[in-house]
């Protein structure tokens, strides 16, 4: 709990402001390196018990990256993260 309460104070998203200019308080976490990822899923599920249907990835591809690599890295260091 203490891991995973730590790792989204570095790394995570405190609030957003949406259209309406309110404060919105999601919890976002943006990182690339799979050991935190995966360890933050782990959190989310384990200590804070968020439902599946609320966890939702996003990814971005810049103009410099090369996408099959990106895939690639993707399927070889994420395909446990998922239940």
């Amino acid at each position: 709990m203490i891991l995973g309460a730590g790792i989204y104070a570095c790394e995570g998203t405190k609030f957003r402001i949406d259209k309406t200019g309110r404060k919105r308080y999601d919890v976002d976490f943006t990182n690339n390196d799979p050991k935190f990822i995966n360890l933050f899923l782990r959190f989310i599920r384990e200590c804070i018990h968020a439902p599946e249907d609320k966890i939702k990835d996003q990814l971005f591809i810049y103009h410099d990256h090369d996408e099959a690599e990106v895939l690639n890295f993707l399927v070889k260091n994420y395909k446990n993260s998922t239940k």
